[in-house]
């Protein structure tokens, strides 16, 4: 114990848990029993062809229960307790995730995606990230990724269509998955 005044240090927190179970731990986060208080980001990364405007129809088609536009900003919420927001000001065109799944673009459009639970029942987070993420395949010819904390691609759009790691298909998802 330190004393009032006193320079604490402290070590750096590191990432224990394997690459590959990301995922799993992801979806236990959000079957857990009500009570759980903890917020997940997500990261949206686009290139030029989805703009605000375009963002903004994709996820009123999402069913985001408010869209708010202020400038170049927009804040999205669902009533799962899901928000997307972006500032709309890009300074550096470089792709953060991790695992672009063999894709590249210039970043032009970069959103934070906050998941809070304990869900509403009968609403599910990964439901509406779902449904963003075909609304923009099916709103613009958009490429993109939807990443869970810049590590572990989540959606991807390429030349071929929309995808998922997990091999479920999406409405606009060509055979070649």
């Amino acid at each position: 114990m330190s004393t009032f005044g006193q320079e604490q240090t402290f070590e750096p927190l590191t990432n224990t848990l394997p690459r590959q179970s990301y995922s799993k731990t992801f979806e236990q986060m959000f079957t857990q029993e009500e009570g759980f208080q903890m917020s997940l980001d997500l990261y949206l990364e686009a290139d030029n062809a989805l703009t605000a405007p375009t963002l903004r129809k994709a996820l009123n088609d999402a069913d985001a229960c408010e869209i708010n536009v202020v400038g170049d900003s927009l804040e999205a919420t669902f009533i799962s307790g899901l928000t997307l927001s972006t500032d709309g000001v890009i300074t550096d065109s470089t792709i953060y995730s991790e695992d672009t799944k063999g894709i590249d673009f210039r970043v032009a459009m970069r959103c934070t995606i906050r998941i809070k639970g304990p869900e509403p029942e009968g609403q599910s987070a990964m439901d509406d990230l779902d449904k963003i993420a075909q609304s923009i395949a099916q709103t613009c010819s958009s490429l993109f990724l939807i990443s869970f904390q810049l590590e572990e691609t989540l959606y991807w759009r390429d030349t071929a269509g929309l995808h998922r790691p997990d091999a479920r298909t999406s409405k606009n998802n060509d055979e070649s998955t």
